[in-house]
């Protein structure tokens, strides 16, 4: 079978973008099997997935869809709740603790999904919601907001300037309590140090270009954004956090699908797209500036599916969920 090919641009910060000088057509492969979901999921698009444990595991999408699995997902516990609007996403601490970042706002469930209970000032719509420590958390979403907790979820405070621009907020990652990014549409990047006493924003963007997910690492100035673009999709920057909000910053790797989620654990990092799986390794490439192989399926056949997330169970364990039910578990 003829392999994707996946388009890489190199892009300085001074010059701009050159001509594309890389075709990676190396490739990795992972044992894939689709799963099978409750009946009354597989009509649904499934967003977000998060597993606590390699047995312990929740999975979320439109219309208030929420999956349990305690078996390393041989069996689905059908725990959907409409009046939580779609999840976007799922943040569990522990077997029984998480958070559920929805439409309909932030919600905390104490019992492993059975129950939610709403966050009285965070009923804007939510995009995204991460846990950096037991105690300190942050959301993002629609109208710019920016929450965060210093209280293990206690309460919430907004970070949202009412001078800024609004724009929709689709992901945060923060890499320590204090240093941490949100990207959204309109190519906006925000990015603090300073555990968002202030933030240093970029959101001026007026093309259809977005940003869906982000990956800040610990080495300062190093992010991984994954969104959509012209012509690709999966972009990378390294210098954005010693810029100007109206400095220059150029992709320069980029796919050839729309790219949705990511995941990483220890060294290891995976990301989902549109009809694409990439995998992060600088074994697989020749170019140390392109280290990726797309993902194929263990007997050579490609993943073409509409991927929207991604998590580790274990570090050699991934679960892949996407449109109209679609639930995968990989071998690394």
């Amino acid at each position: 079978m003829k392999k994707p090919l996946l388009l890489v641009l190199t892009c300085g910060l001074l010059s701009g973008c050159e001509k594309e000088v890389y075709v990676l057509d190396r490739y990795a492969t992972m044992r894939a099997e689709e799963l099978v979901v409750p009946a009354a999921a597989k009509a649904s698009d499934l967003l977000t997935v998060d597993f606590v444990s390699p047995a312990q595991g929740f999975v979320g999408g439109t219309d208030g869809t929420l999956l349990a699995t305690a078996d390393g997902g041989q069996s689905w516990q059908n725990l959907s709740q409409p009046t939580l609007g779609t999840i976007r996403k799922l943040a569990f601490t522990s077997a029984t603790a998480g958070w559920a970042a929805t439409t309909s706002g932030l919600y905390r469930t104490t019992n492993g999904g059975q129950t939610w209970q709403r966050v009285v000032n965070a009923t804007t719509p939510l995009n995204d919601v991460q846990f950096v420590s037991p105690q300190v958390g942050y959301a993002v979403g629609s109208q710019s907001q920016i929450l965060k907790t210093t209280n293990g979820g206690q309460t919430w405070q907004s970070q949202r300037q009412y001078t800024w621009k609004y724009v929709e907020l689709r992901s945060v990652s923060f890499s320590a309590p204090d240093s941490g990014m949100a990207v959204g549409n309109h190519e906006a990047m925000y990015s603090t140090t300073n555990g968002g006493q202030t933030w240093l924003r970029r959101d001026d963007g007026i093309s259809d270009r977005g940003y869906h997910a982000v990956l800040k690492y610990r080495q300062p100035e190093h992010f991984l954004l994954l969104g959509q673009s012209d012509p690709g999709g999966l972009l990378y920057y390294s210098s954005f956090l010693e810029r100007s909000p109206s400095g220059d910053h150029s992709p320069e790797n980029q796919n050839t699908f729309t790219m949705y989620g990511v995941a990483r654990l220890q060294d290891r990092t995976v990301a989902v797209g549109e009809n694409t799986i990439i995998r992060y390794d600088p074994a697989y490439s020749s170019n140390a500036n392109t280290p990726w192989a797309l993902v194929h399926a263990s007997d050579g056949t490609t993943l073409i599916r509409p991927f929207r997330a991604i998590d580790f169970a274990d570090l050699n364990t991934l679960y892949a969920v996407g449109a109209s039910g679609l639930l995968m578990r990989l071998q690394y």
